[in-house]
């Protein structure tokens, strides 16, 4: 007689049953940090003036042009600079002084901001110079985000960069329900000059709230000894030559090339199929970083019943930061990391 074994509830032994307890405390214990709380806070404001920013481009390339193919274009000339200038502003981080290229990098961007609303604010709202102002928006985020992944690191140190990593990931998927809902809401209600002093605002206080954070964060540890070009080879080595960041960067841009740039015909499927107005494109931008919080929460409860065995920090931290920058040059804007 044939007996069948019941599948066991719980697939890992080493599954502690207080796990989501556990890192609800380390997430706690690292807010509690003022330094850190500082980058937290200044990465949310500016988050969400991204994401508000890409669904203003996306909504106003349409109604400028009532073209699907330039509300592809709009975004793929907003994410060109991070795939020209992505391989060597990781190097600019590592040589310069990290705060200052984020002070920089912000006070860039509130002038942007600034910039397109005077831009709407006098009528002379065109295609042309909305691509040409977000593209500059484009090479401040191509800049910025090194910077603010090895600012991270500098703070928290290699034992508590996976938390660090994660709360990260928190804040932008926050600011991916702020950002788009601000901007259809304000659309609807204002205009797009209000929107982009709206953007320039997040920008002030993301500023704002980073002023004294430049000392404590540094900047190289010495005189770099390698050139550009050995820089980039040595890298991408690296990268190669890990059997797990390679199998990350593979599915990553697998996945993020053909499937997410879906987002950005979302002003084309709101208007014509479904009709409706800006707010609800905000909507549906912000529904899509909800699933993922959620999702993110899931996994993030579900992380330690994951075998650690042979695993250390320098073994498991390169995936997340190695994710982020395939996803923001497949075109979808603020990009997210993989913490998992």
């Amino acid at each position: 007689m044939t007996v069948f074994r019941g599948i066991p509830t719980r697939v890992s032994s080493v599954a502690p049953t207080t796990a989501p307890v556990a890192a609800s405390f380390a997430f706690a214990a690292l807010l509690r940090e003022g330094s850190y709380r500082r980058l937290w806070l200044s990465g949310l404001c500016v988050n969400s003036a991204r994401w508000m920013d890409l669904v203003l481009l996306e909504w106003l390339a349409f109604q400028l042009t009532d073209s699907p193919f330039m509300v592809g274009l709009a975004p793929f000339a907003r994410s060109a600079p991070l795939m020209v200038l992505g391989p060597f502003t990781g190097i600019i981080a590592d040589r310069m002084h990290r705060g200052r290229v984020l002070i920089v990098t912000q006070t860039l961007g509130l002038g942007t901001g600034l910039a397109l609303a005077a831009v709407f604010a006098a009528g002379r709202r065109g295609f042309w110079p909305l691509v040409g102002l977000e593209t500059l928006f484009g090479a401040l985020w191509a800049l910025d985000f090194p910077a603010r992944r090895t600012a991270l690191y500098a703070l928290v140190g290699s034992r508590r960069v996976s938390t660090a990593v994660s709360l990260e990931t928190v804040s932008m998927q926050v600011a991916e329900m702020i950002g788009p809902v601000l901007a259809g809401v304000g659309l609807a209600r204002f205009g797009p000059a209000p929107c982009f002093v709206v953007v320039a605002l997040f920008y002030a206080a993301g500023l704002l709230v980073f002023m004294g954070l430049p000392a404590r964060i540094g900047g190289p540890t010495g005189r770099a000894t390698w050139s550009l070009a050995g820089s980039l080879g040595a890298g991408f080595r690296e990268a190669w030559r890990e059997p797990t960041v390679r199998a990350v960067l593979t599915i990553t841009v697998m996945m993020n090339v053909p499937f997410f740039p879906y987002q950005h015909m979302l002003p084309v499927f709101a208007r014509q199929v479904l009709q409706v107005g800006p707010e609800w494109l905000g909507g549906l931008v912000a529904a899509d970083g909800l699933g993922a919080l959620l999702g993110a929460l899931a996994i993030a409860g579900r992380r330690a019943s994951c075998p650690t065995a042979g695993s250390s920090p320098s073994r498991s931290s390169p995936a997340p930061f190695l994710c982020w920058p395939s996803r923001a040059c497949a075109g979808r804007g603020p990009a997210r990391p993989c913490s998992g």
